[in-house]
């Protein structure tokens, strides 16, 4: 599907009119936040999740605004049906505006804000585990922000890439952090569930949130703990989580298989578990 049109800064435009100022915050500072929100059969998943978080991300950053979540979900409709959406995404993203490129800027600044939609394939098959490499984590400090500076985590993923892997998960302070756009669980030999307590270190992800409140209903264990690479090698499963990968299973990290490289019972339960919620 070829994108017809997008938001911008209230109005729904051409996508090929959608334009921003060259002394946009967002384009010379990497100064805004952004959402990904999945759409299935033409529903917003989880809006509410993200709706809070791109609040709390604003919040962190001092963007002042007076973003309605009626008016843009009225705005994200339109957009659906225009550009005939069924399931897909819609990329939403606030900068704090536009002055002259300065360090220092005035706190009444207008945000600029922006959405555009994308097409995803969904269905119920898990696919082939991914195989993925680590890495150090090189993003900035405040990775619970929902930042639109992307370019440490867009440079790994590349060179993962480059190296024959599908993605990088990332080691801070010998501990596993989270993937380059996504969270990462893993389960032990007593089934289980494992995943980064939701501080600085990662973006608290909605999907994320949503699988362990799924587990927790479904009686599965869960532990809120940091775990190192080891850890995650002699793990019994390996998933990661994200608005548009929902739930994906890893079979390998360097080279070397999770268990036996083969997609675990409870990966595919999981899943299983999220395809019903989000109405697949």
């Amino acid at each position: 599907m070829a994108q017809k049109y997008s938001f911008l800064n209230g109005e729904i435009v051409p996508h090929e009119k959608a334009f921003v100022h060259i002394e946009d915050r967002g384009y010379q500072f990497s100064d805004g936040v952004y959402e990904v929100i999945l759409i299935v059969n033409k529903k917003l998943i989880d809006l509410e999740g993200h709706f809070d978080r791109l609040l709390r991300s604003l919040k962190k950053l001092s963007i002042n605004h007076d973003i309605k979540k009626a008016f843009l979900v009225e705005n994200i409709h339109q957009l659906i049906e225009k550009n005939a959406i069924i399931n897909g995404s819609v990329y939403l993203q606030i900068t704090r505006g536009v002055y002259k490129r300065s360090q220092i800027y005035p706190s009444d600044l207008s945000p600029s804000v922006v959405m555009k939609m994308s097409p995803v394939e969904i269905n119920r098959t898990l696919g082939e585990g991914l195989s993925i490499m680590s890495h150090e984590d090189i993003r900035w400090q405040y990775c619970d922000i929902k930042s639109i500076s992307l370019l440490a985590s867009s440079l790994l993923k590349k060179k993962a890439y480059d190296q024959g892997f599908e993605d990088v998960v990332y080691i801070k302070n010998s501990f596993i952090t989270e993937a380059s756009f996504a969270n990462i669980f893993i389960v032990d030999e007593d089934n289980t569930l494992i995943t980064t307590p939701a501080d600085e270190s990662i973006l608290e992800g909605i999907t994320r949130n949503r699988i362990i409140e799924l587990a927790a209903a479904n009686g599965i264990k869960i532990e809120y703990r940091k775990f190192s690479l080891e850890e995650v090698l002699s793990a019994k499963e390996v998933f990661l989580t994200s608005s548009t990968l929902l739930v994906r299973p890893v079979t390998s990290v360097d080279d070397k298989l999770i268990g036996k490289g083969e997609i675990g019972q409870l990966t595919e339960k999981l899943a299983s578990l999220y395809y019903d919620f989000i109405g697949v």
